[in-house]
């Protein structure tokens, strides 16, 4: 911490630390991440945390490109700190050799409004979705899970591996997507990280979730997929946060979860393959999410019980909000500033300017 003033500032006044996503990388572990995602739920749930659900909106060029942008602020009250992932994704960026998602997290001082850090948000996305989606597990999927499904073998794909591998004695996985050469480098990869885990590719979904404890959905909407309902088998937990999985599974599941209501209830409904999903169900999203719907906070705090019998079938669906990604980015913050990492750009002179030149 830097004195200015008589008090304490994180990075002294007018300087803001940038973390790049090689600096995320090299200090975030999965297992902080998750201590990090179950703490953040016991805060939602006991009113610890601030958030404003901000609508996504397309730019004039997007409405045909499929570009959008997505503002995440919330206020992290135990951590002393308010922050704002702006992020945003196009799909014109893989054919142009880029990553889909960009973007920036900016985390301030909660008092002053001061901001000390803007950290890489593609990196902060990738490895806190595999964490909450890894506290789902813990509370929901089988306690002797020992093999899992990829749906999808991206960065989603691999963070999530890197989590479920966290919590379960994994023996094997199982991954599947439509694009081959993901797949093949997907298993190299996990085949050199996790020298004792079977990795097995699939030229189907089907086969990829059979005889499986949990589904790791972490494709795009409709590709690969989606996993049938009636595919997935009794006991199994399923961790929703692609399109990988009909939604009409929701209907059927024994139980099923969303990170926050207030949050997921929209993004869902608006999910562009609901609406025919649930009129197969013959059910209305809206009545559904009301009678049937739990939320995380409420099972980590043990208010609502998590997987009750060996037979269920579970389900998580959550979508990003600003109280995954301030503190994981805060945390990433931190580490950095530890290791001397990070590049500290001096943004504005702290004493305000009485003439301009």
């Amino acid at each position: 911490m830097v004195i200015w003033a008589g008090r304490e500032f994180h990075e002294e006044p007018g300087k803001i630390r940038v973390v790049s996503d090689e600096d995320v990388y090299n200090t975030l572990s999965m297992r902080k991440v998750l201590e990090i995602c179950e703490d953040v739920l016991r805060w939602l749930g006991t009113g610890k945390i601030e958030q404003r659900f901000v609508p996504s909106f397309r730019t004039a060029t997007g409405l045909e490109r499929g570009c959008f942008l997505l503002p995440h602020p919330c206020w992290v009250k135990p951590l002393g700190v308010v922050g704002n992932k702006v992020s945003g994704a196009s799909n014109i960026n893989p054919g142009l050799g880029l990553r889909g998602s960009q973007g920036v997290v900016i985390i301030r001082e909660d008092d002053t409004a001061i901001p000390f850090a803007i950290v890489d948000s593609g990196t902060v996305t990738s490895i806190r979705t595999a964490g909450h989606a890894g506290v789902g597990a813990k509370y929901l999927a089988k306690k002797d899970s020992s093999i899992i499904s990829i749906i999808g073998a991206g960065d989603q794909g691999r963070s999530h591996l890197a989590a479920m591998n966290e919590l379960f004695d994994l023996k094997e996985v199982k991954v599947y997507d439509v694009y081959k050469e993901a797949m093949e480098k997907y298993l190299h990869e996990a085949q050199e990280k996790y020298p004792g885990l079977t990795v097995q590719l699939y030229d189907n979904a089907k086969d990829a979730v059979t005889n499986t404890d949990i589904i790791c959905a972490t494709a795009k909407v409709d590709k690969p997929g989606p996993v049938k309902e009636e595919w997935i088998e009794p006991g199994v937990h399923v961790c929703m946060i692609g399109g990988g999985v009909e939604t009409k599974f929701l209907t059927k599941a024994d139980k099923w979860v969303l990170g926050l209501r207030e949050n997921d209830l929209d993004a869902f409904i608006s999910g562009a393959t609901l609406v025919s999903d649930f009129k197969e169900a013959g059910a209305t999203a809206s009545l559904w999410f009301e009678k049937g719907a739990l939320e995380l906070p409420d099972i980590v705090l043990e208010r609502r019980p998590g997987r009750e019998t060996e037979e269920e079938r579970t389900a998580v669906y959550h979508s990003g909000m600003g109280a995954w990604d301030i503190p994981v980015a805060y945390e990433a913050y931190k580490l950095a500033k530890e290791q001397g990492l990070g590049t500290v750009v001096a943004l504005y002179h702290p004493k305000p300017y009485t003439t301009l030149k």
